[in-house]
């Protein structure tokens, strides 16, 4: 297996305060991920676990690892990802642009995946990670 990386970067028209308030509020993904049909999480802040079903079904279990309130970084691994890939680690980093009521968000994840599945998984997530922007973006102006 190949160590690889994704990062999305995109700016949306949300204050940087509600969008991190809908990160780090840690539940939440299934009104804002296209992928995601319900959400629980048990625990709190760094050491919480989410239990998401995605919308074809699937089970996507996640091991909250950092929410850093000051830094505005958010941090997650899936031990066992519903997709040919291991050992993914997730962050989700945001920043004020200088724009009013604009927000930057980085999204970006780390892990092994089969050279021959690369491109595809690579495709699939940063579709994923510009979708679930946008979904922040619009749920953080609700």
């Amino acid at each position: 297996m190949k160590q690889t990386s994704v990062t999305v970067v995109q700016k949306i028209q949300a204050p940087v305060d509600a969008v991190w308030e809908t990160i780090s509020a840690i539940g939440g993904v299934d009104k804002w991920s296209g992928m995601i049909k319900t959400c629980r999480v048990e625990g709190s802040g760094a050491g919480a676990k989410r239990f998401c079903t995605m919308t074809d079904g699937g089970e996507l279990n996640e091991n909250i690892d950092l929410v850093d309130h000051e830094k505005k970084v958010f941090q997650y691994s899936i031990p066992e990802p519903p997709m040919p890939i291991k050992d993914y680690v997730g962050t989700m980093k945001i920043k004020e642009t200088g724009k009013n009521g604009e927000t930057e968000v980085t999204w970006s994840a780390t892990f092994k995946v089969e050279e021959a599945n690369e491109s595809e998984i690579r495709a699939m997530l940063e579709g994923a990670y510009a979708d679930g922007i946008t979904g922040i973006g619009q749920v953080s102006v609700a």
